[in-house]
């Protein structure tokens, strides 16, 4: 028996109400946009030998924020292959953190750029969900969001302020973290017939409770993220927004 996994993406990126420009990133597979998007786009691929699909979200003000980002996503982007093992993945995330600090030694325009990442990687044999920074992944699980991301953001004591809003986080690509270089978030789980997930930055979680982002997840994929993108919007969307749904098939063939 051949097991055919099947990947849809539906996804959206924006400079939100605020921002002139976008720093956000979204990749689904070799499908990756920057620029403002007045609709969602689906994409459609077979995890042969792998998918990725992720949102960023750049740091460091217009144009190298988004050059971080970028850089980032097509560099996972490209690599699916190599990213199907917890190891492999981290591996690849530490090698682009230090690829992406060597760019600012060398560009001395971009010092202080950085990014965040969240994302899933599918594969015949499991799904790898992954982060640094704040960007989330959430996984729905009896009808119901899960966050299977880590936030690295600093607890209410540290920031003095509370978390949402808040623009500090405590890792990101091209950012270490106190003593080193990156610790990134990694997690295997096995390939589900009719998984869903949900990858966002923080332009809309910053925004939206999670059980308002649940209130408008519906069967179709590009009506849920137009919902979440309108409220967001409602609400004065004060950072960039970007928002992807992923769904899985798999069907097993003689």
């Amino acid at each position: 028996m051949i097991q055919t996994i099947t990947v849809t993406m539906t996804g959206l990126t924006h400079n939100g109400r605020l921002r002139t420009s976008n720093d956000d990133t979204i990749a689904m597979a070799d499908w990756i946009r920057n620029a403002p998007m007045l609709r969602p786009e689906s994409v459609t691929r077979e995890a042969d030998p792998a998918v990725v699909c992720l949102v960023a979200d750049g740091l460091g003000g217009h144009r190298s924020g988004a050059k971080a980002s970028g850089l980032a996503a097509r560099a996972l982007a490209e690599r699916a292959s190599d990213l199907c093992t917890v190891v492999g993945l981290e591996q690849r995330l530490r090698e682009l953190n230090t690829a992406l600090s060597r760019w600012m030694e060398e560009r001395p325009e971009d010092a202080g750029m950085g990014t965040t990442v969240a994302g899933i990687v599918i594969h015949n044999d499991g799904v790898l969900s992954f982060n640094v920074g704040d960007s989330r992944v959430y996984r729905r699980c009896d009808g119901y969001l899960r966050q299977i991301s880590t936030d690295d953001r600093p607890s209410l004591q540290q920031a003095g302020e509370p978390d949402s809003g808040s623009s500090i986080v405590t890792q990101a690509l091209g950012g270490s973290i106190e003593g080193g270089g990156i610790a990134p978030h990694v997690a295997a789980e096995p390939v589900r017939d009719g998984a869903f997930y949900l990858l966002c930055t923080d332009g809309l979680t910053d925004v939206l409770d999670l059980d308002t982002i649940e209130s408008r997840i519906a069967d179709d994929d590009s009506a849920s993220i137009v919902g979440l993108f309108d409220l967001a919007m409602s609400v004065g969307a004060p950072d960039n927004l970007s928002i992807v749904i992923t769904r899985i098939s798999s069907e097993c063939r003689s």
